[in-house]
């Protein structure tokens, strides 16, 4: 029987909204187009619907409507609502950068079991369920997580991206590490989760993978997650805004 990533109860499982359900009124049209592209897949796949409705039965009740319920309305709405409607610059400060990354991790947990095979590159030290259970607990997030934010080009046609992908260093390469990215975007607001862990057991007991950003993509992602210790503050949004929000600033 199912159970839930999070807490591990063998009850029914509800949907858990890909988009969240607040988002949908954010964005007020006749018809929505989505774009998804699950690990492997060579193609992304586009649809439209007439609601903002897609989600994944991989949580249960009591965690759907309980403390999964309070991130979505006290971290993720007051803190993206104003960068996926607008491009209107808007300073981000440590508060507001912490509630988009519990919302990142949220998204990547929610998007890897939406996996339809088990990724031998998948970092699953990152994503223990002992740290699920402490995330869900008190929202507390795990080493091994670094995300950026960007601002899609008003040009894209698109409503919401969701993807994911797993990658591994070759075999025997030096200092080698797993990588799974999760890249989600609804209407001028994007952000990259990604989460790694080195090869080498007694390596990753010690760090976990440090990525820098391809410099090509300075322009139109920067960095928020981890926070230096004392704290972070940018202004969004960067300088350029790509027409699509399939960009990697790790590629």
């Amino acid at each position: 029987m199912p159970r839930c990533a999070f807490c591990l109860h063998t009850a029914t499982l509800t949907g858990e909204h890909l988009w969240s359900e607040w988002m949908g009124d954010l964005l007020p049209q006749e018809r929505y187009i989505f774009a998804k592209q699950f690990a492997g897949d060579l193609e992304v796949k586009t649809w439209e619907s007439k609601e903002m409705n897609a989600k994944a039965k991989v949580v249960c009740e009591n965690c759907n409507n309980g403390w999964m319920s309070n991130l979505e309305n006290e971290h993720a709405k007051p803190a993206m609502r104003d960068l996926i409607v607008s491009d209107s610059p808007v300073r981000l400060g440590p508060e507001r950068i912490y509630s988009i990354t519990v919302f990142a991790y949220k998204a990547a947990v929610i998007g890897h079991l939406l996996q339809r095979t088990v990724s031998l590159f998948f970092p699953a030290s990152v994503f223990t369920f002992r740290n699920l259970r402490r995330f869900a607990d008190k929202l507390a997030l795990p080493t091994g997580i670094q995300v950026w934010v960007g601002c899609i080009g008003i040009d894209d046609p698109r409503n919401g991206v969701f993807r994911m992908r797993y990658s591994k260093t070759p075999s025997g390469a030096m200092n080698g590490f797993k990588l799974y990215t999760c890249t989600f975007g609804l209407g001028r607001f994007v952000f990259q989760l990604v989460a790694s862990e080195w090869t080498n057991g007694r390596q990753r007991r010690l760090s976990f993978p440090m990525l820098t950003q391809n410099p090509v993509w300075n322009g139109y992602a920067f960095q928020v997650w981890p926070m230096p210790p004392g704290g972070l503050v940018v202004d969004w949004p960067p300088v350029r805004q790509p027409a699509s929000p399939c960009y990697d600033p790790n590629a």
